[in-house]
């Protein structure tokens, strides 16, 4: 089962100061100022930005998704972004790449564990464009050995 992202943006996004600044989404994900559009990713995981948000370059955008956790384990987070990106956890940052001048996104660029609660979670994506022909991210939540999570159920609506 493929997770139910939803995408939200545009936002200014350059240079990395203004990427940082905490926009809505990472305030209240609630709020009636945020309008999203429900999409699901391609192929490893994949979020075109240039597809369901916006073509113009240099700015910003967020993802967010919902899982459930049958008991507390281990996950492996595996996250590309091109360019900058930020993971949050539960509204909690515990990720960051906004370095230089950016990069080409892969399938698991940025790989960490994390211990997970029992329970419901959201993660949400904060990705900036600096500009080029892609802008995109990729995330997968795997097992230690890169394998489905038994136990973990996307939220597809």
């Amino acid at each position: 089962v493929t997770p139910a992202w939803r995408v939200s943006g545009i936002y200014p996004g350059m240079p990395v100061d203004v990427y940082r600044t905490a926009y809505t989404p990472e305030v209240d994900l609630d709020s009636p100022e945020i309008t999203w559009k429900t999409v699901r990713p391609e192929g490893d995981g994949l979020i075109d930005l240039r597809k369901h948000v916006d073509e113009r370059p240099g700015f910003l955008a967020y993802g967010t998704a919902e899982f459930e956790l049958d008991e507390a384990t281990p996950l492996v987070f595996r996250f590309g972004s091109n360019d900058w990106g930020t993971i949050f956890l539960d509204g909690k940052q515990v990720f960051e790449y906004a370095e230089g001048s950016g990069r080409v996104a892969e399938p698991d660029q940025d790989c960490f564990v994390m211990n997970v609660a029992k329970g419901r979670h959201i993660v949400t994506i904060k990705c900036g464009d600096l500009g080029g022909s892609a802008w995109w991210y990729f995330f997968r939540i795997s097992d230690m050995k890169g394998e489905a999570v038994e136990g973990l159920r996307w939220i597809t609506e």
